[in-house]
């Protein structure tokens, strides 16, 4: 097995969009504090993180 000495990550929409990625990421973190959200819209990263403020 090849080593690679260094990984790059695309996460501004260039090459890929990370969206449903991290929306799915965040949905996790929030069932395992029992909160369930199973509409993924309701959950876009920019919506779900300005809620806060």
């Amino acid at each position: 097995m090849k080593k690679y000495s260094v990984v790059l990550f695309d996460l501004d929409d260039t090459l890929s969009d990370p969206k449903i990625g991290i929306t799915k990421s965040v949905q996790c973190a929030l069932q395992n504090l029992d909160i369930f959200e199973m509409d993924l819209h309701k959950l876009e990263l920019k919506k779900y993180l300005l809620s806060f403020i």
